[in-house]
């Protein structure tokens, strides 16, 4: 049975599978980042995914023998740290550890080629081979990066507002809506 794991820091999509390709069970549990969360959060997690998988009638030490884990915070292949505690949790699997951008260059085009993005918070985009990324421009994270997060849009927003850059019956809808004059904001 293969585990896969689609995970960002708020919420992990998980899906079991049988060994014919079947789908036996879905579920969601609480995110884990590799990067950024400490180990004992990240081992708390990984319990609450065990605990489902439990209770979806199946033994995470003998019937999961593969585990697929794509998430946030996965830079450096299988030397990411917090990974022993998916290890731990789910013994005798084979782990593969990678990228939520290789998760999606996979879910979107298999094993053929092409280019996947994800946009918003988590910002990303790659040339996907069909097997491997082949070429990525490296996101540059929260503060450097995600240039289609909320985060970065409001930034834009605000920086543009009080510039008086933006059109006056958006920026007078804004100033009606939340009463912000350049020093508050």
């Amino acid at each position: 049975m293969k585990l896969i794991v689609e995970s960002g820091s708020t919420k992990a999509d998980c899906c079991l599978i049988d060994g014919d390709g079947n789908v036996c069970s879905r579920f969601r549990t609480g995110g884990i980042n590799l990067a950024s969360m400490d180990a004992s959060t990240v081992s708390q997690r990984v319990g609450d995914a065990v605990s489902t998988v439990r209770s979806s009638g199946y033994c995470p030490g003998k019937d999961v023998t593969e585990v697929f884990f794509y998430g946030a915070g996965v830079i450096g292949g299988d030397d990411a740290a917090g990974q022993s505690a998916v290890r731990d949790a789910f013994p005798g699997a084979v782990c593969h550890f990678n990228s939520d951008l290789m998760a999606a260059a996979r879910g979107l085009y298999g094993d053929c080629p092409g280019i996947a993005a994800i946009l918003g918070t988590g910002s990303n985009s790659c040339l996907y081979d069909g097997c491997r990324i082949v070429r990525n421009i490296r996101p540059g994270g929260f503060i450097l990066g995600d240039e289609g997060s909320a985060a970065a849009l409001g930034r834009m927003f605000l920086a543009d507002y009080i510039k008086d850059l933006l059109p006056e019956e958006v920026a007078g809808a804004f100033r009606r809506e939340y009463s912000l004059g350049y020093a508050d904001v």
